[in-house]
């Protein structure tokens, strides 16, 4: 069940993308993934995903018996895991991301490279809120070129 969740927000197999100026709220699984993208600009914006919601998307296709312990667990403020609520996923090269502030329950930003080839990934003014478990960036698949700068926790 929680793995058939959909991504929030997708942009597949494109490029000079620019995204900006948006609140991206209480994602069921990644919020923003960019895949296979070539040439990315996001800023200005805002992920903010709410622990209660998340246990909400759980119970609509739960039994009783687990709908009780999913409300003692909510009323504990205890967390559901694995929420793999990523903030942003990055298929790509060539992505600048800038001015952000991201609030979830996993991976902040998961940068990854293209099959063909190509990495860059700057990543500059991220405000993070470390509620309960994150990785900050986690690069995979041998990524490089990235560059951070000007991180708040």
């Amino acid at each position: 069940m929680l793995h058939d969740r959909p991504k929030l927000f997708r942009i597949r197999r494109c490029s000079n993308v620019n995204i900006s100026n948006i609140k991206l709220v209480d994602s069921p699984n990644w919020t923003l993934f960019l895949d296979e993208v070539e040439t990315a600009n996001i800023e200005g914006i805002e992920i903010d995903t709410d622990i209660t919601a998340q246990y909400d998307i759980i119970v609509k296709n739960t039994s009783i018996t687990n709908k009780i312990i999913i409300w003692l667990l909510k009323t504990l403020k205890i967390p559901l895991f694995p929420l793999n609520t990523d903030g942003i996923d990055i298929v790509g090269c060539h992505v600048n991301i800038n001015n952000v502030k991201i609030r979830n329950y996993d991976d902040v930003i998961v940068p990854k490279p293209l099959q063909s080839g190509g990495d860059f990934c700057k990543v500059d003014h991220i405000t993070y809120y470390d509620d309960i478990r994150q990785q900050y960036i986690t690069p995979k698949n041998c990524t490089y070129d990235i560059n951070v700068n000007n991180v708040t926790a």
